[in-house]
């Protein structure tokens, strides 16, 4: 998780330096960016877009420890993902459209089904500039034999059973196409043996079957 969050941090960075105008955490759950990074973000909106429930605990648990968290320009997105359109929902919250755009998407496309992951990337290409980043974490099934091959491809199942069943998997050396035909090109993609070889100092390992993916839009 340290690693995942280490590249979405560095791309963020790098998006900042290069002009983006605005950040999207989508489903953001209690992710700090918008106050790790204030100064780097500066006057830019955060728009953290989660579902109701999650995002008041957090607007909560910020008001409740205010001292502790310096100022950013926060804006709360309320969102049903099930009947609520992205699009309406973050130009309602002054998301401002076709500007060139960061959006971390972290922690959630591998609970998605392939339809749901594929309206949501046609939304944000609808909605952001060209030029504009995406970053995600991934999961696919690593296919390898003896114990620790077959513990891994139990996990999805173990997963299921306290109420998150991962629903969509995609090997590593797939995902750019599959980011191709929704007109977002594949920048960085990073297994656990490059998230090792940046981040890790020696001995620590990261899960094989993790993966992260930078892509940037452009027009079809």
């Amino acid at each position: 998780m340290a690693c995942r969050h280490r590249f979405i941090d560095d791309h963020l960075l790098a998006a900042l330096e290069q002009g983006a105008e605005q950040v999207v955490l989508l489903g953001a759950g209690y992710d700090a960016r918008a106050y790790r990074f204030h100064e780097q973000i500066g006057d830019r909106p955060v728009f953290e877009v989660d579902l109701a429930a999650t995002s008041r605990r957090k607007a909560n648990i910020v008001e409740r420890n205010r001292r502790r968290f310096p100022d950013a320009h926060v804006q709360r997105v309320e969102i049903d993902f099930e009947t609520d359109s992205l699009h309406d929902t973050l130009v309602a919250a002054g998301f401002q459209a076709h500007a060139v755009t960061f959006v971390a998407w972290e922690g959630v496309i591998m609970y998605l089904t392939r339809v749901a992951i594929k309206a949501t990337v046609g939304a944000l290409h609808e909605l952001c500039g060209d030029g504009s980043r995406l970053a995600m974490d991934c999961w696919f099934l690593v296919d390898e034999p003896g114990p620790m091959g077959s513990a891994r491809r139990a996990a999805p199942g173990a997963i299921a059973l306290i109420g998150e069943p991962v629903t969509f998997a995609m090997h590593p050396e797939d995902m750019p196409d599959f980011l191709r035909r929704l007109d977002y090109e594949a920048i960085d993609v990073a297994d656990a043996a490059e998230l090792e070889r940046r981040y890790c100092r020696e001995g620590r390992t990261v899960e094989p079957s993790c993966y992260v993916v930078a892509a940037r839009r452009f027009s079809a």
